[in-house]
């Protein structure tokens, strides 16, 4: 009596790697998945496909293992693996203002990384091209496996405060000292030879052209100024006059 016998049952998986995430720049771990049968050995191979593509340094794999037996029967089981970029931060900025001198970005991380953005050029911001406003600054690092990141943040650049100062009228070397008035906005202060305390004095300036000084700062911590001039007369001084002539006879 011959008895044939056949096996149509496929191995069955007794482990399976679970999902996993990997940084792009690390190296990926191939864990093999064990099967057994109720015939005979397996055979376990794998096969990796690449899915959902974010980027070259952002995407799926998804490996599949197959177990086959001696008569062929096979199953299958899926791995997830997850490639993520690297981690790359960037701190707040901080505003300025206007005038502010031409300066060196820093707060991304990790160190090594290129900043790009409005007045940006050689990681050096410059207020002045960037003008008033408030811009995105990226920071984008890439290590040495070619894995990249960025990260961004604002940097708000403020216009200087609009600051104007009326004329001075002349005045004697004689005349007592004298409160300052004229510069706008309010809450500045006046500066210049003979000025203390926002008050002038021509006996300390002395007899000629003098400038004075009038700075503001505003809520943002920008200042900016505006310069007039008042001059101081040798005494006496005279005040002269003119009528009309009226001539009879």
């Amino acid at each position: 009596q011959i008895i044939n016998v056949v096996d149509t049952t496929a191995p069955v998986f007794t482990f399976v790697p679970e999902g996993t995430t990997y940084a792009c720049e690390e190296a990926i771990d191939l864990e093999m998945a064990i099967a057994e049968d109720n015939c005979g050995e397996v055979v376990v191979t794998y096969n990796d496909v690449i899915t959902d593509v974010v980027a070259p340094n952002e995407y799926t794999i998804e490996r599949t293992f197959t177990a086959t037996d001696e008569c062929n029967n096979a199953s299958t089981a899926v791995q997830i693996i997850m490639i993520i970029p690297i981690e790359v931060t960037l701190e707040p900025l901080a505003d300025v203002c206007l005038d502010v001198e031409p300066f060196e970005l820093s707060g991304g991380l990790p160190l090594g990384g290129v900043y790009t953005g409005a007045g940006v050029s050689n990681n050096i911001f410059d207020p002045a091209i960037a003008g008033a406003g408030t811009f995105e600054i990226t920071y984008t690092f890439t290590d040495e496996d070619g894995c990249f990141n960025s990260a961004t943040a604002f940097i708000t650049v403020h216009p200087l405060p609009v600051v104007t100062l009326e004329p001075f009228e002349s005045i004697c070397d004689d005349e007592a000292a004298f409160i300052l008035e004229g510069g706008m906005p309010l809450g500045g202060i006046y500066s210049g030879l003979g000025v203390a305390d926002g008050m002038f004095n021509p006996v300390v300036a002395g007899v000629g052209i003098h400038e004075i000084t009038y700075t503001y700062t505003d809520e943002n911590g920008c200042t900016n100024f505006a310069v007039e001039t008042i001059e101081v007369l040798q005494s006496p001084c005279f005040t002269y006059e003119f009528t009309d002539v009226t001539c009879f006879g």
